[in-house]
């Protein structure tokens, strides 16, 4: 087959295993022999390979060259968001029009996959912060969510000349009240809980159980939804 008739190759990059667990389950993706940070599988016939990032830019910015150098074509990021609209509802999938990168500076505007129009802004940073004063400087700036990885992606791949889209799920939102810094750092740098602190928050936080809950819950809303626009998307292209 010619490559004007071949498909693309799509990597897909995930920050955290749950994360990417629907996306796996539902694509059947399998672990490469070669690079066991690569799984592969197939939508329709189209290969793809996915790969973890881990929390924060320096990992993501790994995993997108990971994948480019396997050979992928387009390198979609996929995961959750933390929203900036108080109406946006837990699950919507954001196709962002732009990226800031708000440690180092300047944009990335990634590309629309499928039949998704792209829309609004989000921010990158490695420092999470649930600061008011901060969140509305942001939302001032036109920001409609905040991540930790996207902008490294988007360095990488428009560097290297490579597409890429964006498909990020909200899972909380400030106005909320949910997910702050003590809760954040109980998870571990490559987004794997950190059981121990999490059992010590628990013992010392009794009454914030409910909470953690629906804080899972939310987060399980988010990574099915951003699986789901990601497949659908690929399928589409």
């Amino acid at each position: 087959m010619s490559d004007a008739g071949r498909a693309k190759v799509f990597g897909v990059v995930a920050p955290m295993p749950s994360e990417l667990k629907p996306f796996a389950k539902a694509v059947g993706l399998t672990a490469r022999t070669d690079d066991r940070r690569l799984r592969e599988g197939t939508i329709d016939g189209t290969r793809v390979l996915a790969t973890l990032s881990g929390m924060g830019t320096a990992g993501a910015a790994d995993a997108a060259t990971r994948l480019i150098d396997a050979g992928a074509e387009h390198v979609v990021v996929m995961g959750i968001a933390g929203g900036l609209v108080p109406d946006t509802p837990i699950g919507e999938v954001l196709v962002p029009e732009v990226v800031l990168d708000r440690d180092n500076g300047g944009e990335y505007r990634p590309v629309p996959l499928g039949r998704n129009v792209a829309h609004g802004r989000i921010s990158t940073s490695t420092v999470f912060t649930s600061n008011p004063a901060h969140i509305a400087g942001l939302v001032a700036d036109g920001v409609i969510a905040v991540d930790m990885e996207t902008a490294a992606v988007g360095r990488v791949c428009e560097h290297r000349g490579v597409p890429w889209s964006v498909f990020r799920s909200i899972s909380d939102k400030p106005s909320d009240g949910m997910v702050d810094e003590t809760l954040f750092g109980l998870a571990n740098d490559d987004g794997s809980p950190n059981m121990g602190a999490a059992l010590r928050y628990v013992v010392t936080h009794p009454w914030k159980v409910p909470m953690l809950m629906r804080v899972a819950r939310d987060a399980g809303v988010a990574t099915k939804a951003a699986a789901n626009a990601v497949i659908a998307a690929i399928r589409a292209s």
